[in-house]
């Protein structure tokens, strides 16, 4: 049940309040500057989104939301056809906003290594970026290759690897969307039947920003 005190009106018939500076209502978060109880619902109405407003833009903050890496062992070989690697993934709601762009913003360090037997060798990463909301399908959105040429036996490279994507859409998602960065592909040079160059992606960060297209 939900709690108020200091109420500044109540509504005797109802035994319930109608204005409300502190309040909780189950999982709902502070709904403390709403002040608002929809009787209909029996219960507070604590969506920071009122609908109305969305659609005529009142609402056109603003979000920024920082991601994580993900933990995951990372292969010496992958094919298209094998399961693919997530390295860092970000959830973003876009509820509030009109007609949301969103952009996200991964960027990581790759280091290589040049193994015994390697000789003008190199080495071929493919990444690829997919969304998966709550009530769709998990959506492939774009993909990028890194290749490095040149690498011999004992020889070490640092490099740092960024993207960028931009999408605007032209409805109201309801649910929260998760965008994770994947790594689809991983050919080194083969020398023996095993690769001769290694590889490593570290200091993976991944953010998403989002604000209206426009008003509407």
């Amino acid at each position: 049940m939900a709690s108020c005190i200091n109420y500044y009106k109540k509504d005797h018939r109802r035994k319930e309040c109608d204005y409300w500076d502190d309040c909780r209502y189950d999982d709902y978060s502070d709904c403390c500057d709403k002040k608002k109880f929809d009787h209909r619902k029996k219960k507070l109405d604590c969506d920071p989104c009122d609908p109305k407003d969305r659609e005529k833009g009142k609402n056109c903050i603003a979000i920024l939301e920082c991601g994580r890496p993900v933990d995951r062992q990372l292969p010496d070989q992958l094919a298209l056809t094998d399961p693919p690697v997530p390295l860092a993934t970000v959830t973003i709601d876009t509820k509030c906003l009109c007609k949301p762009c969103v952009k996200i913003e991964y960027s990581s360090i790759i280091t290589l290594m040049g193994l015994t037997g390697a000789s003008d060798a190199s080495i071929d990463l493919k990444f690829r970026l997919c969304k998966k909301c709550k009530k769709g399908q998990k959506e492939e959105l774009q993909r990028w290759e890194y290749r490095h040429n040149n690498v011999d036996a004992n020889d070490t490279w640092k490099e740092s690897f960024t993207v960028t994507f931009c999408e605007c859409l032209d409805c109201f998602d309801e649910d929260c969307c998760q965008y994770t960065i994947e790594l689809i592909e991983v050919t080194p040079t083969i020398v023996s039947s095993e690769p001769v160059v290694s590889y490593d992606i570290t200091n993976r960060d991944i953010s998403a920003f989002a604000a209206c297209k426009s008003h509407c």
